[in-house]
Parts: C-alpha cells; sequence; structure tokens
C-alpha cells in the first residue's frame, strides 16, 4: 500500500476545493477505486480502511487512525469495490 502525503492528515483521501467534498479512493494493480464522496472526512478515511483491509488484508500496510465504522457502511465499501471489479473485468 502507498502512503499519499498530503495536507489533509489521511492517507487515501484527497478534498475538492470547489466544494469541500472529500473523496476516498485506493490502487491496487493499477485500477483505482473511488470509493465514496461525503462532506465527513472521517468518513472517507473509514472507507480507506476498509478497502486497504479488503484489498490487501488486515492489518497490512498504513490505517487511517478513525473509529471503526458500522457493518453496513464497511459492506457498501466492499460492495463498491467489487461492483467496480466486475466492470474492470469486462475491459479485460
Amino acid at each position: 500500500i502507498q502512503r499519499c502525503s498530503n495536507t489533509n492528515g489521511y492517507t487515501g483521501v484527497r478534498i475538492s476545493k470547489n466544494d469541500n467534498i472529500f473523496t476516498a479512493q485506493i490502487e491496487q494493480s493499477g485500477i483505482c477505486y473511488e470509493l465514496l464522496k461525503t462532506h465527513i472526512i472521517e468518513d472517507a478515511a473509514q472507507a480507506y480502511n476498509i478497502a486497504a483491509d479488503y484489498l490487501f488484508g488486515v492489518g497490512i500496510g498504513y490505517r487511517n487512525h478513525v473509529m471503526y465504522p458500522s457493518q453496513k457502511f464497511a459492506c457498501d465499501i466492499v460492495e463498491r469495490i467489487k461492483k467496480i471489479q466486475k466492470i474492470v473485468q469486462v475491459f479485460l
């Protein structure tokens, strides 16, 4: 997992200066997964953590220091990843 340096303090989270929307994303094997767009930075950081655990294995690499979200939130992020993987496979 690559660690990015940014000004917001959370790995895998960027902010759109125009509308103050935080976007969580992660990359694996050249595929960029856009996980979540939200006004709440901690939600974006949680989405990154869930994706990192799912894609790379629990406890591997850097994690953001935020509380673990609800099970539904985690399931929604994993389903988003699976949906992107299916779309990518169509083009391979």
